[in-house]
C-alpha cells in the first residue's frame, strides 16, 4: 500500500463509509472492514478517525482496545460534506502536488502576459481595459488553488482573448489557458 497525505487518508475513509451507508444506513464498520474498503493500513485509522469524529463527520463506537474503535459510521454532517464536492475537495485535497505544478505554470505565464499587455501598441480606454484585464486575472490567480472560481477565471481569459487582436497579439495568453485547462474543468 501507499503513503497517503492525512487528509487523502480522511477522504478514503469518508469516501468508504459514505457507500456503505448509501447500501445500508444502518451498518457500522469495523476498523478492519474501512482498512479494507479504503486500502488503508490498519495504523493510520485510529488518529484519523478520531479526528473526523471530533469534527462531527462520523460516530464511533468504542471499544475495549482504545484508542482503536469498535465500529464506525457516516455522521449526517459527514454525509452533507461528501456531497458538497467543492467542499470536501477544499478540506480534503486529493492530489497536492498538482496545485504545485499548475501553479509553477502559471507564474511565468502570468507575468508573460502582463508584460506583453504593458508593450501592447494601444492607446487609450483599450490599452487602459486590456491592463485592467489583466490585473483581473491576475488578482483571481494571487488566491491559493482551492478558491479559485473557475466562472470567474473563465470569463477573465475570455475578455482577454476579445482584446487580442493582429495589433496587439497576446502569445502567452494561449499557453495560460492550456495551463489552467485541468483546474477549469
Amino acid at each position: 500500500m501507499v503513503m497517503h497525505t492525512p487528509k487523502q487518508v480522511r477522504a478514503r475513509i469518508l469516501g468508504t463509509l459514505y457507500d456503505t451507508f448509501q447500501r445500508d444506513p444502518l451498518i457500522m464498520m469495523t476498523p478492519s472492514d474501512i482498512a479494507d474498503g479504503a486500502q488503508l493500513k490498519m495504523d493510520v485509522l485510529a488518529a484519523n478517525c478520531h479526528y473526523l469524529h471530533d469534527r462531527n463527520f462520523i460516530e464511533l463506537m468504542m471499544g475495549y482496545n482504545p484508542p482503536l474503535f469498535a465500529a464506525a459510521r457516516i455522521a449526517p454532517e459527514g454525509i452533507d460534506l461528501y456531497e458538497d464536492r467543492k467542499r470536501f475537495k477544499s478540506l480534503f485535497s486529493e492530489d497536492p502536488a498538482d496545485h504545485a505544478d499548475v501553479t509553477a505554470d502559471v507564474i511565468p505565464l502570468i507575468l508573460a502576459l502582463g508584460r506583453e499587455a504593458e508593450t501592447a501598441p494601444l492607446a487609450g480606454l483599450k490599452r487602459e481595459w486590456l491592463l485592467a484585464d489583466v490585473s483581473r486575472l491576475r488578482d483571481l490567480l494571487r488566491r491559493p488553488q482551492d478558491a479559485w472560481d473557475a466562472d470567474h477565471l473563465r470569463n477573465a481569459l475570455q475578455w482577454l482573448q476579445g482584446q487580442a487582436t493582429p495589433d496587439a497579439p497576446l502569445p502567452s495568453l494561449a499557453a495560460l489557458e492550456d495551463a489552467l485547462a485541468k483546474r477549469l474543468k
